[in-house]
Protein backbone atom coordinates (compact mmCIF):
# COMPACT_ATOMS: atom_id res chain seq x y z
CA UNK A 1 0.00 0.00 0.00
CA UNK A 2 2.96 2.58 1.05
CA UNK A 3 4.67 1.35 -1.80
CA UNK A 4 1.98 2.31 -4.21
CA UNK A 5 1.40 5.38 -2.82
CA UNK A 6 5.47 5.93 -3.20
CA UNK A 7 5.21 5.26 -6.81
CA UNK A 8 2.38 7.83 -7.78
CA UNK A 9 -0.46 5.80 -7.84
CA UNK A 10 -3.87 7.62 -7.53
CA UNK A 11 -3.97 11.49 -6.42
CA UNK A 12 -6.96 11.01 -5.41
CA UNK A 13 -6.11 8.11 -3.37
CA UNK A 14 -2.86 9.74 -1.95
CA UNK A 15 -4.85 13.17 -1.25
CA UNK A 16 -7.09 10.61 0.95
CA UNK A 17 -4.55 9.04 2.47
CA UNK A 18 -2.93 11.74 3.78
CA UNK A 19 -6.08 13.41 4.89
CA UNK A 20 -6.81 10.17 6.78
CA UNK A 21 -3.32 9.87 8.12
CA UNK A 22 -3.57 13.91 9.27
CA UNK A 23 -7.05 13.99 10.27
CA UNK A 24 -7.25 11.03 12.51
CA UNK A 25 -3.75 11.72 15.00
CA UNK A 26 -4.69 15.34 15.04
CA UNK A 27 -8.52 14.60 16.17
CA UNK A 28 -6.84 12.51 19.18
CA UNK A 29 -4.72 15.47 20.09
CA UNK A 30 -7.29 17.77 20.09
CA UNK A 31 -9.41 15.72 22.68
CA UNK A 32 -6.23 14.53 24.58
CA UNK A 33 -5.25 18.33 24.47
CA UNK A 34 -8.86 19.58 25.33
CA UNK A 35 -8.99 16.85 28.21
CA UNK A 36 -5.87 17.43 29.93
CA UNK A 37 -6.88 21.54 29.89
CA UNK A 38 -10.68 20.83 31.54
CA UNK A 39 -8.88 17.97 33.83
CA UNK A 40 -5.97 21.07 35.27
CA UNK A 41 -8.45 23.71 35.29
CA UNK A 42 -10.44 21.82 37.71
CA UNK A 43 -8.14 20.97 39.43
CA UNK A 44 -6.72 24.02 39.87
CA UNK A 45 -10.03 24.97 40.96
CA UNK A 46 -10.66 23.14 43.64
CA UNK A 47 -7.32 23.54 45.02
CA UNK A 48 -8.08 27.21 45.05
CA UNK A 49 -11.08 26.55 46.64
CA UNK A 50 -9.54 24.30 48.95
CA UNK A 51 -6.90 27.35 50.12
CA UNK A 52 -9.64 29.88 49.85
CA UNK A 53 -11.75 27.47 52.68
CA UNK A 54 -8.50 26.86 54.62
CA UNK A 55 -7.75 30.34 54.88
CA UNK A 56 -11.86 31.40 55.85
CA UNK A 57 -10.84 28.90 58.45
Amino acid sequence: FAKQIIEGGNAGNFRAFLFGFWTIPLGLVLKLYVFSFSFITLRFLGSFEYRSKIVKV
